[in-house]
């Protein structure tokens, strides 16, 4: 249970996905079988986060930074971090419409509107 070994794994582990485009159909962690965009697998999972907090969610989530949590030994969960770095977060920022699905927050173009 030593958080600081925690905490270097999970840095080394999700830096390699932090920079992943979220109009992607990547496989990857929260988009296991790759068969929807990153960004709406994470909009899905916000809004059960936002809903279960009852919160107002009525049009969706706008510019929303993500960063990277660990817990260990069944403690709280902490920002996973590099004393270089800092706080690690995925490269864009997350924006939902109101039906949940992923949008770019700088109005861009989608590579992937599904997959």
């Amino acid at each position: 249970c030593d958080s600081t070994e925690a905490n270097a794994k999970c840095y080394l582990l999700m830096a390699q996905i932090a920079d992943d485009k979220l109009d992607s159909c990547k496989k990857t962690l929260g988009n296991l079988n790759g068969d929807d965009t990153i960004g709406n697998q994470l909009c899905g999972q916000a809004r059960r986060y936002f809903n279960q907090s009852n919160m107002d969610i009525s049009e969706g989530v706008m510019d929303k930074t993500l960063a990277f949590y660990s817990s260990t030994c069944k403690g709280s969960w902490t920002v996973v971090t590099s004393s270089q770095r800092g706080k690690l977060r995925v490269a864009e920022r997350l924006c939902c419409d109101k039906y949940w699905k992923y949008f770019k927050c700088n109005g861009g173009s989608l590579v992937n509107e599904g997959c």
